[in-house]
């Protein structure tokens, strides 16, 4: 079922930190201070500016540590129950699991996506607020296989639900670049206004 009102906040052209910044810093060593300022940042009116800016802001520092492998900075945005499952027809790509499980787990996701690749790069695309804690995020990966040295050339979008928050639960699907409609219909997307927004610059 799609959102009648989804907020679109735009990542396109922004740069993920190439370090851990100071705030990044604080979460890791006070977690309960990012999680206190992620509910009130929920608590916000979905079309409040600050809302959108510190979830932008989020976005790229946690895409930031995923690329430099700084787990540490990236799992305190996760529950310790955190369930992570695959689009169907996903698990055949690499070598995943069926889910994932706990902060342990998601490294283990991450680990096993990164380690099937050499050179690669993360563009992310947008943030699309759809209520309810629920978000998705569109990632597009430009990607070479370590092993084949392969190019690929794919949107992934992560649907987040979010608890007191921390994500609890995510469903990553695959799509190749183009395939704007399956992927967004999967996640609860309009496909044309998902066509539009992935449009040229």
């Amino acid at each position: 079922m799609r959102a009648r009102d989804p907020i679109w906040i735009s990542l396109r052209g922004a740069k993920p930190p190439s370090r851990r910044t100071v705030d990044e810093t604080i979460y890791v060593r006070a977690p309960a201070v990012f999680r206190a300022l992620a509910w009130l940042t929920l608590k916000l009116p979905r079309g409040s500016r600050l809302r959108q800016a510190v979830m932008r802001l989020s976005a790229l520092q946690a895409q930031g540590a995923w690329m430099r492998r700084d787990f540490e900075a990236a799992v305190f945005r996760f529950a310790p129950a955190y369930v992570l499952t695959l689009g169907e027809g996903d698990l055949e790509r690499l070598d995943f699991e069926a889910s994932y499980r706990g902060r342990d787990g998601l490294r283990a996701f991450v680990q096993t996506y990164q380690d099937a690749f050499g050179d690669s790069t993360y563009q992310p695309q947008w943030i699309v607020d759809l209520g309810g804690g629920v978000l998705v995020m569109l990632v597009h990966h430009n990607l070479q296989g370590r092993a084949s040295g392969a190019s690929v050339q794919q949107t992934i979008a992560h649907r987040l639900e979010i608890r007191d928050g921390l994500v609890v639960r995510e469903e990553v699907h695959f799509a190749p670049r183009q395939d704007w409609a399956s992927l967004a219909q999967t996640v609860g997307l309009d496909p044309a206004e998902l066509a539009q927004r992935q449009g040229p610059d």
